[in-house]
C-alpha cells in the first residue's frame, strides 16, 4: 500500500477548515459570555413575559392583579432556580394564586458577579408591579 501525501491545495483546505472551526468555537464562546446576565438583567428579561401573563389572566379570567414575586434562588454551584408567584383577586375578592413550577437554570447564563451575589445571599426576590403602574421614563 502506498502512502498518500497531501498536496499543497489539500493542506491549505485542511488548514482553512481548522481555522474556520476554531473561529466558530471562538464566536460561540464570545456569544455565550455576552449572553450572561446580572441578576437585575435576568429579572428584566422575564419582565415582559410576566407582564403579558398578568394582562392575559386579568382579561381572560376577569381577575384583578394584586401583587407578586419573581425569585432567583441559589441551588448548587452549577444551578439556580427561577420561581414566580402572582396573586390576584376574583370578582368575589377571593384570592387566586398563580405559581408555575420553578425552573432550574445553568449558572453559565449568569455573570460571575451575579453567581457570587447569589451564592452569598442564597435568594433574591423582586416585587412584581402591575404592568399599568410602571412608570414610563421620559425620553427628553
Amino acid at each position: 500500500m502506498e502512502r498518500r501525501t497531501n498536496t499543497p491545495q489539500e493542506r491549505f483546505q485542511n488548514n482553512l477548515k481548522n481555522f474556520m472551526d476554531d473561529l466558530e468555537t471562538l464566536f460561540k464562546q464570545i456569544a455565550e459570555k455576552m449572553m450572561r446576565m446580572d441578576l437585575d438583567e435576568l429579572a428584566e428579561y422575564y419582565e415582559k413575559k410576566i407582564d403579558a401573563l398578568i394582562i392575559k389572566k386579568e382579561t381572560d379570567e376577569l381577575l384583578k392583579y394584586i401583587g407578586g414575586e419573581f425569585t432567583i434562588t441559589y441551588v448548587t454551584e452549577t444551578v439556580f432556580s427561577l420561581k414566580l408567584a402572582l396573586y390576584f383577586q376574583d370578582r368575589k375578592e377571593e384570592w387566586v394564586k398563580i405559581e408555575p413550577p420553578s425552573m432550574a437554570r445553568d449558572m453559565k447564563y449568569l455573570k460571575e458577579r451575579a453567581v457570587i451575589e447569589l451564592r452569598e445571599k442564597k435568594k433574591i426576590i423582586y416585587d412584581i408591579e402591575h404592568p399599568d403602574s410602571k412608570k414610563i421614563e421620559d425620553p427628553s
